[in-house]
């Protein structure tokens, strides 16, 4: 007689127990011992799907002196529990502990055999798979087409925009905490470019993911960057506050304020840097909002000619005179009146040290 190949398939008992952890272990423990019948050993070898319909099966039991608890289990006595829990069906203890709702199973089934984090994560599958909103009915799309349902992707659930609920952006979102990041990139966007509708950043990230974040904003709002700048126009000074004149000054003066990498523009969006152009001469003035503990202010963090050339002092000292008059003050690194400036700038480890003869010749 021939003999078949061994095969490599695994079977329970090539598998290693998984005993389950955090708040299932205890109920578990307790129904072992009422019903004194072997439950945790059984389980922790049992398949993926029946451990996560038990698990739901536990969290409804949680209620069990309540009246919402199906009288099917809250009347079982526990070694006829234990039994049924062990050998019914999956789908089966699923919709008698939660109600046969369409979809249920099989999302508790992608709970992967590891117990959510907390009970009420397993109401919370049930409530958006039958919810009526807009939202709902978006959020149940998600967990019918997830590959795998967590307690940290319920909760992206409920931190994204209705927008963001696409099974392809929560995807690529992935969890919780970078869900609140998203959100916050958001809000910078949604008050940086008016025009931006939801559905287009949803597209984005769909296409693009959320690997780099920083990058992602700079791109949307050198498209559709609008009023990013809160400092008044004069005779002498435009400040750049749209996307078009990020780029067009950027072109125009060979540097970085068009360069999704350099991100000028997002820092413009977040009220912590302001460019403008002076007139009278081919400069860039770029401005950081400071704090010095008591008040905000503006003062000029520097001064560039076309591809970042130094500017002449000259005009340095017109445009930063006329910042004082606009209350702006000018940040500039200075030294001791009896050191010679050219022996600071050979000899100081400091950065930057352009400054330096600047504030010299200013004296």
């Amino acid at each position: 007689m021939t003999r078949n190949p061994p095969t490599n398939r695994p079977t329970e008992l090539d598998r290693s127990p998984d005993v389950p952890r955090g708040w299932a272990l205890p109920m578990l423990m307790n129904l072992e011992n009422t019903a004194d019948r072997r439950l945790i050993g059984p389980l922790a070898m049992a398949s993926a799907e029946r451990r996560s319909a038990v698990f739901a099966a536990l969290a409804k039991l949680q209620d069990r002196d309540q009246a919402e608890t199906p009288a099917t289990i809250r009347n079982l006595a526990p070694e006829a529990l234990v039994q049924w829990l062990l050998t019914a069906a999956p789908r089966e203890i699923v919709e008698t502990c939660h109600g046969a709702i369409p979809a249920l199973a099989a999302s508790v089934a992608k709970t992967g055999g590891d117990p959510l984090d907390a009970p009420a994560d397993y109401g919370h599958i049930a409530a958006i798979l039958t919810g009526t909103t807009r939202r709902a009915r978006r959020q149940a799309t998600c967990l019918r087409q997830s590959r795998r349902i967590t307690s940290d992707y319920l909760r992206s659930l409920d931190l994204l925009r209705d927008a963001y609920l696409r099974p392809g952006v929560v995807a690529a979102i992935g969890g919780a905490a970078m869900a609140r990041q998203v959100e916050q990139a958001s809000e910078v966007l949604t008050r940086g470019c008016l025009a931006l509708p939801d559905h287009v950043l949803a597209q984005s990230l769909e296409q693009r993911g959320v690997d780099d974040l920083r990058a992602w904003v700079t791109r949307m709002l050198l498209r559709y960057g609008y009023a990013l700048c809160d400092l008044e126009d004069d005779a002498d000074l435009s400040f750049l506050r749209t996307a078009e004149d990020f780029r067009a000054c950027g072109q125009r003066y060979r540097n970085c304020l068009d360069d999704e990498r350099a991100g000028k523009i997002t820092n413009a969006a977040l009220g912590v840097t302001a460019y403008a152009e002076w007139h009278a001469a081919p400069a860039v003035v770029e401005l950081v909002r400071m704090h010095d503990g008591a008040e905000m202010f503006w003062a000029c963090d520097g001064i560039y000619g076309a591809g970042n050339e130094p500017v002449p002092v000259s005009v340095q000292r017109a445009i930063r005179a006329h910042l004082r008059e606009r209350g702006i003050r000018s940040l500039a690194l200075a030294h001791r009146a009896d050191v010679e400036p050219m022996a600071v700038q050979r000899l100081a480890d400091i950065d930057p040290v352009a400054y330096l003869w600047f504030d010299s010749a200013a004296r």
